[in-house]
């Protein structure tokens, strides 16, 4: 399965441990421990009321470290995400004048202001 995002859609439960590999599914996509696939090597991710069965290969550390890195920024977005949403008046008043300038980076703004203002969303 070639995709341009590097999560996978799936993500195995086992922990990678001892002899196994990571091992990704060329069917469906999911990563996860070799040690959930089947004996000839299939994909044993649930369908409804049957398994996957995709081919698998062997994940290297590049594409480890590209899924890790990834998440990491997923999860720093759904804070930015957060901030907007739940920062104090000051700050969204402060972030909407600077809206319209062509140079405003409102990523870069809600990294400074989540790091200014100690920033701690009561839903993460």
């Amino acid at each position: 399965m070639t995709t341009s995002n590097p999560v996978p859609p799936y993500i195995g439960r086992v922990p990678l441990v001892g002899g196994f590999y990571a091992a990704g599914c060329t069917l469906c996509g999911w990563v996860g421990s070799s040690e959930e696939l089947t004996d000839d090597c299939q994909c044993t991710r649930s369908v409804g009321d049957r398994y996957c069965l995709g081919d698998t290969d062997e994940i290297g550390t590049e594409r480890l470290l590209a899924i890790i890195q990834a998440m990491a920024e997923l999860k720093q977005d759904a804070t930015r995400f957060r901030f907007i949403v739940d920062c104090p008046i000051r700050e969204a008043v402060a972030i909407s004048r600077k809206a319209n300038d062509p140079t405003f980076d409102l990523t870069a703004e809600c990294d400074r202001l989540i790091e200014k203002t100690a920033f701690t969303s009561s839903s993460a």
